[in-house]
């Protein structure tokens, strides 16, 4: 069944993991979840069921019945029975414990190894939660997205120089999440990429890398330093960009650098810059006053708010007047 499951059309390959799921039993989870991230729809639903079915108490599980696996003019009633699935597929049954957490790993590093569409979809799935790792249907610990880290690391750092886009801003944000050492050098690398799109989605990692790794994380001084020659980019969406991911990066941002944006070109860049002066003004860092002061006087009035706005986060006689 396990044979037939990886090596079988689609058809086949669900009715394997109905069977396996009425088996049970717990020799079963690591070929199934190893298979789990290297199939998609139907298919998996019916893994994920058999997974379900094979992590619980036999006794506690519901079987799926009989009637619901009906064929009618030599074909199963798939639609009867992804409405059982649903019923049956517990997500709070799907706990992997420390004690799979290698299989499941496994499973994921052979995935991101496979074609484009079935790559994103793991990708996607791991970056699902906004602040972590993710770990698609299953409900793990900590120790267990630790493993996965550790294991997929090299799969995502060759993933950022994949040929797809997507794929290579999942990669990258997804090296930052799991605040590995590999994060700041290959963001570093993918700020100087030709691709705008790549640039862009560099500093949304390193804003990331730094606010979840802490501002004492290996490389957070030298990546805000890439961060902040970005405010010079040709294009004022990418410089804006570039601002937005300093005021993510708090007290290791140069606020020198903030404040030579206030005389760009662009009013989009300037209201940008004074918001994120105010923000530095938030911390208390008092070096922020004469740019927002500068910024006070703009011509443009939403960067003449923004910078109002600052100027009450610093407070004090010269911010007053």
């Amino acid at each position: 069944l396990l044979e037939t499951l990886a090596e079988g059309n689609d058809e086949v390959q669900r009715v394997a993991a109905w069977a396996l799921g009425r088996m049970g039993g717990q020799e079963r989870v690591a070929p199934l979840l190893h298979l789990y991230w290297n199939r998609r729809g139907d298919v998996r639903e019916a893994i994920a069921w058999a997974l379900a079915q094979s992590l619980s108490d036999p006794a506690k599980t519901p079987a799926l019945p009989d009637e619901e696996l009906a064929v009618e003019l030599g074909h199963v009633d798939y639609d009867a029975a992804r409405r059982q699935l649903a019923k049956t597929t517990d997500p709070g049954r799907l706990r992997v414990s420390s004690a799979h957490a290698d299989d499941l790993a496994a499973g994921i590093v052979e995935a991101l190894g496979r074609h484009r569409d079935i790559v994103l979809q793991v990708l996607s799935e791991l970056d699902s939660a906004p602040d972590r790792l993710a770990a698609g249907a299953f409900r793990v610990d900590s120790a267990v997205l630790k493993t996965i880290a550790r294991r997929i690391e090299p799969a995502l750092a060759a993933l950022c120089a994949h040929q797809d886009a997507d794929v290579r801003e999942r990669a990258l944000r997804l090296l930052a999440k799991s605040r590995s050492s590999e994060a700041p050098a290959r963001i570093t690398a993918a700020l100087a990429q030709p691709s705008s799109r790549d640039r862009t989605s560099a500093l949304d990692a390193a804003a990331l890398y730094v606010e979840l790794a802490g501002a004492r994380a290996t490389g957070t001084t030298e990546l805000a330093r890439a961060v902040a020659t970005q405010t010079n980019a040709p294009q004022w969406q990418e410089r804006v960009a570039a601002l937005r991911a300093l005021a993510r990066m708090g007290q290791i941002a140069d606020a020198t650098q903030i404040a030579n944006s206030l005389g760009d070109r662009s009013g989009f860049v300037r209201e940008a810059a004074a918001l994120v002066l105010g923000q530095l003004a938030g911390t208390g860092n008092q070096s922020v006053l004469p740019g927002l002061l500068r910024a006070s006087q703009d011509d443009v009035p939403e960067v003449r708010l923004a910078a109002v706005a600052g100027l009450r986060r610093v407070g004090g006689k010269a911010a007053v007047d």
